[in-house]
């Protein structure tokens, strides 16, 4: 028994070090909210999607997420706060109910049940789901809140290549 649990660690090993160079959904912020702000100014995003960004970074700080994912998941699920969903439902996340799009109130409570989520699933902030700590790398969202192996094919790398154009701006001027 004992043999077979070293082999078990020492297989397990490689995975846990090639780990290490995904980005974390549960982590501080990468960027700063001047960042956001100017890669959705130079992307003609709403105006109302622009003034949310302060509370995305307070809010994702206090969640402990980090908030350049939420603005790059954001940027793509709404066409930078174009969308039909977005304008219409508050729903900067592209989030779903059991019969059709989830509304919200405001585009700040919008994105605070999309925050919430991704809280709940990198295991950051407590819940009942069947999601709970569920996601511990960007990555793996691909499995619950973007179908990597239908429709969505090539979320991720969108995704990565968004937050990385966020990153790409000056932290100030």
């Amino acid at each position: 028994k004992i043999a077979s649990l070293l082999i078990a660690l020492i297989l397990a090993t490689p995975c846990l070090c090639y780990s290490k160079n995904k980005p974390l959904i549960a982590t501080d912020n990468t960027t700063t909210p001047f960042q956001a702000e100017q890669f959705l100014k130079d992307r003609n995003a709403t105006q109302e999607m622009i003034d949310c960004v302060d509370f995305v970074y307070d809010y994702c700080e206090e969640v402990g997420v980090d908030a350049t994912l939420i603005i790059g998941i954001s940027s793509i699920e709404t066409g930078y706060g174009k969308s039909n969903l977005c304008r219409n439902n508050n729903n900067p996340g592209g989030m779903k109910a059991r019969r059709g799009w989830m509304k919200f109130k405001s585009l700040k409570s919008g994105y605070k049940a999309m925050i919430d989520k991704i809280a709940v699933m990198s295991g950051v902030k407590k819940s009942n789901s069947y999601y709970y700590n569920s996601c511990k790398y960007i990555e793996d969202l691909g499995n619950i809140y973007w179908c990597e192996n239908s429709v969505d094919y090539g979320y991720y790398n969108t995704l990565i290549g968004q937050m990385n154009r966020i990153k790409s701006y000056k932290k100030s001027v």
